[in-house]
């Protein structure tokens, strides 16, 4: 139930909502004490607490919570004005100088400007994955040397999470304790699940039943097109642009429109690691 409740409130779902009516009497003290201490949305809660007013009890714990968790949201690194996408290895405009703002969901508030790719932006992100692909060593190396890079990669994501974390909370809403307990742990897991994948590829021999031996290996297939949901962008962001390196392709990657900050700054963290420049673009619009 507290779990059902922690999602309810999370996604703005709260509003006009009979069933939170009956449970958030039942969950108050133990939603209280979460929620509290992770610092969470505020508007959303205000607005729910208008559309439940007919239930004077869920109102008034509504509108409690309101008061103990309206603070700011705790963000270690301060966001840049402007968030460009990852293009080719550097952070890149768009070419019709286009942008959208994003917003913090806890009060509203624009948070920064960001980059709102073109037609033009997404050729030019698919021209330098097909570059690295064809042109570079990443699709050609042993896929134990992309393991190591793609450790390298889970390692920077850990020594960097408090940042990664705030960047999280701010653009998605989700509580920064939960972001740093839960999301930031995710991220690095599956960056190390795939970097242990790519380390055991190599021929594996299957036996045919008769004195020869089949041998399987397994090689890339090009540039790769990925997309990470607006919710859990981090973890789900990571999850796919680790699997497509770890296999040696490239991607042209589109972060989730609304929530795009923490994506764009582990695509940093990911080349600085010795993920290919040109086989990591990350995308927003």
């Amino acid at each position: 139930m507290l779990s059902t409740l922690h999602l309810t409130l999370h996604t703005r779902a709260l509003v006009a909502s009979p069933v939170c009516a009956h449970i958030l009497p039942m969950a108050a003290a133990a939603a209280q004490r979460l929620l509290v201490r992770s610092r969470p949305l505020s508007v959303a809660l205000r607005t729910a607490a208008t559309a439940n007013a007919q239930s004077s009890a869920a109102h008034r714990i509504i509108l409690a919570l309101v008061r103990e968790t309206a603070g700011p949201t705790q963000v270690v690194a301060p966001v840049p004005r402007t968030t460009r996408h990852v293009i080719d290895g550097t952070t890149d405009g768009t070419s019709d100088g286009d942008t959208y703002n994003i917003v913090d969901p806890r009060t509203g508030e624009a948070v920064c400007a960001v980059a709102d790719a073109s037609e033009d932006d997404v050729d030019r992100a698919v021209r330098a994955a097909r570059r690295a692909y064809y042109r570079d060593a990443w699709p050609r190396m042993p896929a134990s040397q992309r393991s190591v890079v793609l450790h390298r990669y889970a390692d920077l994501i850990d020594a960097h999470a408090d940042e990664l974390a705030g960047l999280e909370a701010l653009s998605t809403g989700v509580p920064l304790a939960r972001a740093r307990s839960v999301s930031l742990p995710r991220a690095s897991a599956e960056v190390r699940r795939f970097a242990e994948w790519a380390a055991c590829q190599s021929m594996n021999g299957t036996p045919t039943g008769s004195a020869l031996t089949g041998y399987t290996l397994r090689k890339p297939v090009g540039v790769i097109a990925a997309l990470a949901p607006s919710s859990h962008a981090l973890p789900c962001s990571t999850s796919a642009i680790a699997a497509i390196l770890a296999a040696g392709n490239t991607v042209v990657f589109q972060a989730g429109k609304s929530t795009p900050l923490a994506t764009l700054r582990a695509a940093d963290l990911a080349i600085e690691a010795g993920a290919p420049p040109g086989g990591l673009n990350v995308l927003t619009g």
